[in-house]
């Protein structure tokens, strides 16, 4: 069997070994299914740190786990820190790989130490692989590389290699360092969006932020290039170390990403959660600014829990967008069952399944109301085009009205979509 060695990064920067995964070979018998096991290391399982990487799939306890995940090899917790389209093209295209050999396990091997969230891989007994974070000063030169990248060509992309290839999520992004040390996520645009994805984000965030929710540090950072959103890592500590990640579709041991809903989002904060009652009315908010900002690629990857020396914790808001492919319905379910925008009557039935009285669901639903009027001075301060912003706001207005937030006369001045 192959062996894949897994090392934990702790808040405070140290490092120990957390176990290993035994993968066979592809089966072309069996539709190139993968038979695994996952086992802790005995030096981990004396730690007196140690914690289940996944409460859910991976109990804590010696012996050998069953990975009952074919396709994937791996257990779901090791998925959430590989790379995810965007990363998994650039490694494939580096290394020449054949489809074959596109799997999980080979994907986490070849970016070793350079991942998101605390964990790191190696091969069986061979050092720690770790590529150096890029410097900010090089994301000019990157946005090329990634431009060039996404039009398919052929030319020399070693440094958006080692910059951009852990990075998750499908859209091109790199992992930098500025001048200040601080770690960031760089986001870049594509050369065919239809509309500034990078500055909606931005406005989107800003959004967020006046609702109450806990948003990063970010900016949007002017190239001769484009924009550039500019985020800091909240899986990064002030000393260096890192946050473990576990992502809601893992949590929750999803086979996909669009057979769940808000309510059982709130169940794992319930399980699981170090301050549940602060993890779930922020939950119930994101999704309250999610029905009214149109953010429906809300789906099980862009919500996670960190844990760090308090347990587990809601991560802070990522992945935040209006609906700019026009779809219209969320990939997550709200209380009505439906995946539909919620009126106002089906966000207050849900909310007791946050732990919320009816104030505390109006008080909610009043925030957000509040900081979505600030949509187009959002957009203007990062620089959305007039256009972009009065197009998307009429859609804002008419969720806006179907949730019920503000009275009529408060809404954005705009018109609901026809």
């Amino acid at each position: 069997m192959n062996r894949l060695d897994v090392a934990i990064v702790w808040p405070d920067g140290t490092r120990s070994p957390v176990g290993s995964v035994y993968w066979t070979d592809p089966d072309a018998q069996r539709g190139g299914a993968i038979q695994s096991e996952f086992h802790y290391a005995p030096a981990y399982l004396a730690d007196p740190r140690a914690f289940a990487l996944d409460p859910v799939a991976l109990p804590l306890r010696p012996g050998a786990h069953t990975v009952r995940r074919p396709a994937e090899g791996v257990p779901a917790i090791l998925e959430d820190s590989a790379p995810d389209d965007w990363g998994r093209r650039l490694i494939a295209r580096h290394h020449h790989l054949p489809g074959r050999l596109c799997r999980v396990p080979v994907f986490l091997r070849l970016v070793g130490g350079s991942v998101l969230g605390a964990l790191r891989y190696s091969d069986a007994g061979s050092p720690l692989i770790e590529t150096e974070t890029a410097a900010a000063t090089t994301i000019p030169g990157l946005l090329l590389e990634a431009d060039q990248f996404v039009r398919g060509g052929d030319g020399n992309l070693m440094q958006l290699f080692r910059a951009g290839a852990s990075a998750g999520g499908a859209r091109p992004k790199v992992l930098v360092r500025d001048a200040g040390g601080r770690e960031r996520i760089a986001k870049f645009p594509r050369y065919d969006d239809a509309v500034s994805v990078v500055r909606l984000e931005a406005a989107a965030l800003h959004v967020a932020r006046a609702a109450g929710l806990p948003v990063p540090d970010f900016t949007v950072h002017e190239t001769v290039n484009g924009p550039v959103l500019l985020l800091d890592r909240f899986d990064v500590t002030p000393p260096g170390g890192r946050r473990h990640m576990a992502t809601m579709k893992t949590l929750l041991a999803a086979d996909g990403y669009y057979h769940a809903s808000y309510a059982d989002m709130a169940d794992v904060v319930r399980r699981l959660s170090a301050d549940i009652s602060t993890d779930l009315t922020s939950l119930y908010r994101r999704m309250v600014l999610n029905a009214a900002l149109g953010n429906t690629d809300d789906h099980l990857k862009n919500f996670a829990m960190l844990h760090d020396e308090r347990g587990w914790t809601l991560s802070p808001v990522y992945d935040l967008i209006p609906d700019v492919q026009d779809r219209r319905e969320h990939v997550l379910a709200f209380g009505n069952g439906s995946s539909a925008p919620p009126t106002r009557a089906a966000l207050l039935q849900i909310a007791p399944a946050f732990g919320l009285s009816g104030a505390a669901a109006n008080d909610a639903l009043a925030a957000v109301g509040k900081a979505i009027m600030q949509w187009p001075t959002a957009c203007e301060r990062f620089g959305v085009l007039p256009t972009e912003t009065e197009g998307f706001a009429r859609d804002i207005a008419a969720r806006v009205a179907h949730c019920g937030l503000i009275p009529r006369a408060g809404r954005p001045d705009a018109q609901p979509k026809p």
